[in-house]
């Protein structure tokens, strides 16, 4: 079985990475722990294929065909397509949102560290870039990705040809990756040789990329004009992305029957939607969904009757919110390190 090109990036990633259980202060190393995390949540092949997320020479349609984690919590590429052209808003963790979280991440580590000169670079700074390009690499394969599938929802050539474009970028972000990654600099033996393996094994991960391009170059290109001039899907501008924010109160039992959840949501524009998702942590059974009403000073409170949670004893809960730009987000974050939040029933 080959190595994934994110194991190998944490086997070159010497620096602190591989000392995850000591929180960093430094912007740059939280950035590129942030971004392989995110990459892991988003990207899980089906059952008995390699994942996306820890390979990047996979074929884009494997790419495209890949689940999230937490389907509850956040949507894959095939997903957002379906949704997209129904129109509907979702408080999931989006792969536009992801993607646009990437590049920001990888412009974190950038603005911190050198990214010019090889020479001029510290093997830090060489590992640190290695996972800033990882990023941008992802970012822009998750948007080749959701071309491809609106593609494989409407069978439109343009959407097709939108993902082949995309796809051109991502095999340059790899070369980008291969190139730093020759750069690095090699000061024992030990190292030398992991080091001279890594390299192959990223060469050989551009060499199935590039044969993947051909294959949707095969299929699409040279598109005639009219489908050049057709609209395709476009990821939003970071601006147009703002989530709302969801700060959490804890729950308060406000008589034998009912308990209250109780959220401070914020957002510029208005909300589309709230709602409250609980389960009981002993069982860890599925989330029910409760809506949520507004109030005062932006808070939002839901009474759920002791009698939907009976017999439980520990309850796990996040609570989502919905934009008017129908962009969403719950608290907490689906890819924090406690993405729910838990409560003792009080006995």
């Amino acid at each position: 079985m080959r190595r994934s090109s994110t194991a190998l990036l944490l086997s070159l990633a010497a620096f602190s990475l591989a000392r995850a259980a000591v929180p960093s202060t430094d912007a740059a190393e939280e950035a590129a722990r942030s971004i392989l995390r995110r990459i892991d949540l988003h990207l899980i092949a089906p059952a008995g294929d390699p994942s996306p997320g820890r390979s990047g020479g996979n074929p884009l349609s494997r790419y495209a065909a890949a689940v999230t984690a937490n389907p509850l919590r956040i949507e894959s590429t095939a997903e957002f397509a379906r949704r997209t052209l129904a129109g509907s808003p979702t408080a999931r963790l989006t792969p536009e949102v992801t993607a646009a979280f990437l590049r920001q991440q990888a412009a974190t580590i950038h603005s911190t560290t050198n990214p010019s000169a090889a020479e001029a670079r510290s093997a830090r700074d060489s590992d640190l870039q290695l996972i800033a390009n990882l990023g941008l690499f992802h970012a822009r394969r998750l948007e080749a990705a959701i071309h491809y599938n609106l593609f494989l929802r409407g069978l439109r050539i343009a959407e097709l040809v939108a993902a082949t474009y995309a796809e051109k970028d991502v095999v340059e972000q790899w070369r980008t990756i291969v190139k730093i990654a020759e750069s690095v600099p090699v000061e024992v033996a030990p190292a030398s040789d992991r080091s001279l393996r890594v390299l192959a094994d990223w060469r050989a991960e551009l060499i199935r990329l590039e044969a993947s391009l051909r294959d949707l170059e095969e299929q699409c290109c040279p598109p005639d004009a009219s489908v050049l001039q057709e609209k395709v899907w476009r990821p939003r501008p970071v601006t147009e992305l703002t989530a709302p924010s969801v700060t959490a109160y804890l729950p308060e039992v406000t008589n034998e029957e009912t308990l209250r959840f109780r959220a401070r949501i914020q957002v510029s524009g208005g909300l589309l939607a709230t709602a409250l998702r609980v389960r009981t942590a002993d069982t860890s059974g599925e989330f029910l969904s409760f809506a949520m009403s507004s109030g005062r000073d932006g808070v939002h409170a839901v009474d759920v009757p002791l009698s939907r949670i009976a017999g439980a004893t520990r309850l796990e809960y996040f609570i989502e919110a919905i934009g008017s730009n129908g962009v969403g987000s719950s608290h907490p974050a689906p890819d924090s390190p406690s993405p729910t939040l838990t409560f003792a029933l009080p006995r």
